[in-house]
């Protein structure tokens, strides 16, 4: 739909058309809203500390995004404040152990990030590489991002419908089938073989999302306490927009290289293929630590919801 309105329109009317979609969900659910009771909060100043350090954060994605479309000494300042910026935010923002994968809450915590940075990543880059290197029309190249919805939306259904299956074991099978399709997605940019390779590839791609992204939410749902259960699910957001965020800065950076001359694109689409492959094939490593045992207090198991 996109790709039509596109074509026979303008690509901000894509943007400006969801607006309206924004409002009609905002009114489907203050009604549920309005029956709920007041949650207790924390202090003003533990909010605001959290709101600082998002922030912090916020600023530190913008500058590394920043510093990939410059492509020059600048960004390497402007980079190294930014990581300082992202770790410092991060450190508060998300469980100990995120990042060292350690097992429980940590991992099941880290592997939405790496299942959304190395999906969301080469979603963004499979449009451009079909219209810029085999002609496809907007249309045309939004088709293969369709293939990939309806992948995630029919693995999501059956995993549903059997939950008594091991949700680590569907986490890692995900991340298998996540890193085959991202990795063969690198077929579009081979001369010769044009670019239907896309309409398949990305349905496995998203066959593997269909998988990984229910079970996470089991998982931390299994795992979190009662009380952490809105902090938890709160590092959980965080954690998917900052891979998201990085993997798409990841492969803008890849496309001012070949902007810049510096590489072929059909080179940064392969790089990139090949670097976010390498991310959820890492996500398949770390997929069985989040089968930690529930700790004492803590929920109990969601498996029931692994359908939503």
């Amino acid at each position: 739909m996109a790709g039509l309105v596109t074509t026979h329109g303008s690509w901000r009317w894509v943007f400006l058309g969801l607006l309206p979609l924004v409002v009609v969900s905002v009114l489907l659910v203050l009604p549920a809203l309005r029956g709920l009771a007041a949650p207790a909060v924390a202090g003003g100043r533990w909010r605001a500390a959290r709101t600082g350090w998002a922030a912090l954060a916020g600023l530190g994605i913008a500058a590394l995004q920043v510093a990939g479309q410059r492509l020059d000494l600048v960004a390497v300042a402007v980079a190294l404040a930014g990581v300082v910026a992202l770790g410092a935010g991060l450190r508060r923002l998300l469980p100990a152990g995120v990042v060292g994968a350690r097992a429980g809450l940590p991992a099941v915590v880290g592997s939405r990030g790496l299942l959304a940075g190395a999906f969301f990543g080469m979603d963004v880059l499979l449009p451009l590489a079909l219209t810029q290197l085999h002609g496809f029309s907007p249309t045309a190249a939004g088709i293969p991002l369709t293939a990939g919805a309806v992948g995630w939306a029919t693995a999501s259904q059956l995993q549903g419908r059997h939950p008594g299956v091991s949700r680590a074991r569907l986490l890692r099978l995900g991340f298998v089938l996540l890193a085959a399709g991202v990795g063969a997605s690198a077929l579009v940019a081979v001369p010769g073989v044009g670019g239907w390779p896309a309409y398949l590839t990305w349905a496995v791609a998203g066959l593997g999302m269909g998988l990984g992204m229910p079970s996470v939410g089991v998982l931390l749902l299994e795992q979190s306490p009662d009380h952490r259960r809105g902090a938890d699910s709160a590092a959980f957001q965080i954690a998917d927009v900052t891979g998201s965020a990085l993997c798409v800065g990841l492969v803008g950076v890849l496309v001012a290289a070949a902007t810049a001359s510096l590489l072929p694109l059909a080179g940064a689409v392969v790089a990139a293929a090949v670097l976010l492959a390498a991310l959820a094939a890492v996500g398949a490593l770390v997929a069985p630590r989040a089968a930690a045992p529930v700790e004492e207090g803590a929920a109990e198991p969601a498996a029931t919801l692994a359908a939503s």
